[in-house]
């Protein structure tokens, strides 16, 4: 299998659409908490607190909410579905 850099990863899916500047790592969320008793958490627990994250409704409601802001200052018309 070939190996590819983050960057190559990233231009692929850029091209295919996905928005990939502001990437969130597991280092984000490690890299100032601990458990209760002072241990460093698991990749496995920092990759379960982004996915919550978002996947929670408070981050989506917020993204779109940001999406039709910044939208209606570009003039653009959101449509019915």
């Amino acid at each position: 299998m070939k190996t590819i850099t983050i960057e190559q990863a990233k231009d692929v899916l850029r091209n295919s659409g996905y928005y990939v500047d502001n990437l969130w790592s597991i280092d984000d969320v490690k890299m100032n908490r601990r458990d209760a008793n002072g241990n460093e958490i698991t990749n496995e627990m920092a990759q379960t607190i982004l996915n919550n994250v978002f996947k929670s409704e408070a981050t989506i409601d917020e993204i779109w909410f940001a999406i039709d802001d910044h939208s209606e200052q570009k003039g653009l018309i959101k449509i019915d579905e």
